[in-house]
């Protein structure tokens, strides 16, 4: 990928490299048809449910680009702020009110990661992130921002502390709380989805969504573009560093047991390797 022009064409508000025309080409050809030709996606609703720090933006740009492309309606949120009329629901922190569907057909798919990559993910990405409410200034931090508390503090182990009593820590409890026995997702992994399996394991997960094969095919490409071998990803200022096992090298016995005290269970419940 290292060879590739990084020229860029702009449609739809994305940027996608100039030797990628197929995308482009074959998406105009599926908007025509919905669009123009007045052809109606199947009515299923698509939910694609992620955390912070778990594939949220790299998921978005794929749906949201797929939506346009297959004419269909696209909303981006959390639990009761969502649209719950519009065909693909993104939940950044997978906190659905499934009862707001008045009963419409769905399927959908749910990511999870190692709930230490993710606290360790957590604490880099909030020292440095412009997202808006890391630079609201609190009280119960003495009026700093929760960045600058972040970054006053003195070392990365007093970081993961202060992540598992606050952003970090909610976000762990947001994916224990997802309910993995609904049959209509299929559960999806982060450190699957980032490895040489991502794209057989992505479409095996969306085999039995009512998708025409043309729309099956365009969403594919879309993940393909977008994801972390693609030339998508160069755009993605989210990717600091996407591998796994990260917590090996952060974890002090302090974390360690602060951890296991306030989420005892995590990783057998989530099945990963103690």
């Amino acid at each position: 990928m290292s060879n590739m022009r990084l020229e860029k064409l702009s449609y739809w508000g994305f940027n996608f490299t100039k030797n990628a025309p197929n995308i482009i080409l074959d998406s105009g050809s599926l908007f025509f048809r919905r669009n123009l030709l007045r052809q109606k996606p199947d009515s299923t609703k698509l939910l694609v449910g992620t955390h912070h720090k778990v594939l949220t933006v790299f998921l978005g740009r794929v749906f949201r680009c797929f939506a346009i492309a297959s004419g269909r309606t696209a909303v981006q949120g959390k639990g009761a702020q969502i649209d719950y009329t519009k065909d693909i629901l993104l939940d950044h922190h997978s906190q659905y009110d499934l009862t707001k569907l008045n009963d419409a057909p769905y399927v959908g798919i749910h990511v999870i990661r190692d709930p230490r990559d993710l606290l360790v993910s957590c604490a880099f990405y909030h020292q440095k992130s412009a997202e808006r409410w890391l630079h609201v200034p609190q009280d119960r931090l003495g009026g700093k921002t929760y960045q600058q508390h972040v970054n006053d503090l003195p070392t990365m182990e007093a970081r993961l502390l202060f992540e598992l009593e606050n952003s970090g820590g909610e976000n762990l409890r947001d994916m224990l709380a997802w309910d993995r026995t609904n049959q209509n997702f299929s559960e999806l992994r982060y450190e699957d989805l980032i490895g040489p399996r991502s794209v057989d394991l992505f479409e095996q997960a969306i085999m039995h969504w009512p998708l025409s094969a043309g729309e099956r095919a365009i969403l594919m490409q879309f993940y393909r573009y977008f994801s972390l071998t693609g030339p998508g990803v160069k755009g993605n200022k989210h990717v600091r560093n996407p591998t796994s096992g990260q917590w090996r090298n952060h974890f002090t016995p302090a974390v360690e047991r602060e951890f296991h005290t306030m989420f005892p269970n995590s990783i057998n419940d989530l099945e990963y390797e103690a």
